[in-house]
């Protein structure tokens, strides 16, 4: 369509988005899989969690620090505007700021006590729930980290299974299958039987093989 800068911006999205794909196919692999499985569980758990109640916590401090800011000449850049609150805010929270700044507001003394405040709640109480949070994740996967393999291994399995037409997956369980019982059209004059197909499984447990058979 000629939009080059749209194409540049889905580009931009599209490739960080296509390496990430690979950590899909790493779950599979005892080496990497109960890792993949903790990033998986983190974002959509406790990040999810965390994030909401973090967002809630930027908006009401934003508002707070917007206002005490509102009409300082010498007020900061970051504080102009509500925008720029909430991303300084941001910063605060990875523990950028400077002290000094919050006397020259007007209202420094109540200024001094949001601050702590937000100090308080924000970097010290939500980001240590967090890698609490983090750490009972991980401990959960560690347990259950054969189990947690295996579920991925079977997703990879179905995902490329459905990626099979329906004709071709047919051929193919014929072709790695053996014929059990039945399958008589009826031309011989008995009764028409559906042939019966077995598949041979082989489970592997450390040193041990089992083999079950369906």
């Amino acid at each position: 369509m000629g939009d080059r800068d749209t194409e540049e911006k889905i580009l931009i999205l599209a490739l960080p988005s296509a390496w990430f794909f690979l950590m899909f196919f790493a779950g599979a692999v005892p080496l990497t899989g109960p890792f993949v499985t903790m990033i998986d569980s983190m974002i959509g758990g406790d990040m999810l969690t965390f994030g909401i109640i973090y967002a809630v916590m930027l908006l009401a401090f934003s508002q707070v620090f917007f206002f005490l800011h509102r009409g300082d000449p010498d007020s900061p850049p970051l504080f102009t505007n509500y925008f720029s609150t909430w991303m300084g805010l941001f910063q605060w929270t990875l523990g950028d700021y400077n002290y000094p700044l919050l006397g020259e507001t007007i209202y420094p003394g109540i200024t001094t006590i949001m601050f702590v405040i937000f100090m308080v709640m924000v970097p010290i109480l939500l980001l240590n729930m967090l890698i609490a949070m983090m750490g009972n994740t991980y401990s959960l996967v560690i347990q259950q980290s054969e189990k947690e393999f295996v579920k991925q291994w079977a997703k990879i399995v179905i995902a490329l299974e459905r990626a099979v037409s329906q004709a071709n997956a047919k051929e193919y369980l014929v072709s790695y299958s053996i014929k059990v019982s039945g399958g008589s059209d009826g031309s011989d004059g008995s009764p028409p039987q559906e042939e019966v197909r077995g598949v041979m499984v082989i489970k592997s447990s450390f040193l041990s093989f089992h083999s079950i058979s369906y």
